[in-house]
């Protein structure tokens, strides 16, 4: 594999261009899943680079972006005596490392984990109305979506799995990351597609004040960051912000296609220090 060859990638943030790194011309064609993932390319070689991302597809071993992106198969268990999302919720959220928070809006209860890192290691959506349990748990190497539905004239419960590798070797933050207007890669990238879904199962059958309080909870537990991180890429990279992506009939699809902002199928987050020190977030 051709490594990454550095390059001016003529991209210009308050006058002056940026040096990036970049696969070298010769070796678009042969490009990496974590050239793909991490966005190390000039803007201006868009084009060029969706030719390579079909040939890596097709032609190299590493690539597998396109496996990530396929839907999970769904397991459903029937005759449970336990709520098994809630279960798999309660062993992250009862670790010495994470702090539980939980809002209320209606029928709907949405609780959070926040590990000592300032990452969500999992959100809880309980809907009394309707029986379900949702839960959207990141540990860096899969996103998992559990939801548990509770049968009343039975009291069994019926429980839906979906699993997603996150394939780890694109999210490794230690190599040189292009800067996108002094924007450095977090190492934090996850499929397009399976964050839609993530988000959309999070907050399916939600309405009102409900998604709204569900939403950048979700979109934080699916991504693997901190709320307060959701919040401020949510004024950097999302059109028209969670409010109105809660407006849509599929919010998910709609926010991670938003997040996507270079096309190559991945939501990856990047971060740079403001002039008053404060951390902004942005996705490509």
């Amino acid at each position: 594999m051709n490594k990454a060859l550095k390059l001016t990638a003529g991209l210009i943030a308050a006058g002056t261009i940026i040096t990036a790194t970049a696969p070298s011309i010769s070796s678009f064609y042969n490009v990496s899943a974590n050239e793909l993932a991490k966005g190390n390319y000039s803007s201006s070689k868009a084009t060029t680079l969706k030719q390579a991302e079909k040939k890596a597809v097709s032609e190299n071993g590493e690539y597998t972006h396109k496996q990530t992106q396929k839907a999970a198969k769904v397991v459903k268990t029937s005759n449970e005596n336990t709520d098994v999302a809630e279960d798999k919720f309660n062993q992250v959220a009862d670790s010495k490392e994470t702090t539980v928070e939980s809002e209320s809006a209606g029928d709907v209860q949405v609780t959070t984990a926040t590990t000592d890192e300032d990452k969500v290691a999992g959100v809880k959506v309980t809907n009394s109305e309707d029986n379900t349990t949702v839960t959207v748990m990141n540990d860096g190497q899969y996103l998992t979506v559990d939801k548990t539905t509770l049968d009343e004239n039975t009291g069994k419960y019926t429980t839906e799995q979906r699993s997603f590798d996150l394939n780890v070797a694109n999210n490794d933050g230690s190599a040189t990351n292009v800067a996108y207007g002094y924007f450095s890669y977090t190492g934090i990238a996850v499929g397009r597609d399976v964050l839609a879904t993530a988000i959309d199962s999070g907050i399916a059958g939600l309405t009102g004040r409900a998604t709204c309080v569900a939403l950048p909870r979700v979109v934080a537990g699916a991504l693997g960051v901190s709320v307060a991180t959701v919040n401020k890429i949510q004024q950097y990279s999302l059109t028209g912000g969670f409010a109105y992506a809660a407006q849509k009939l599929n919010p998910g699809t709609y926010i991670a296609y938003n997040l996507d902002k270079n096309g190559n199928g991945w939501v990856g987050v990047y971060s740079k220090t403001d002039r008053t020190g404060d951390s902004v977030y942005m996705t490509q």
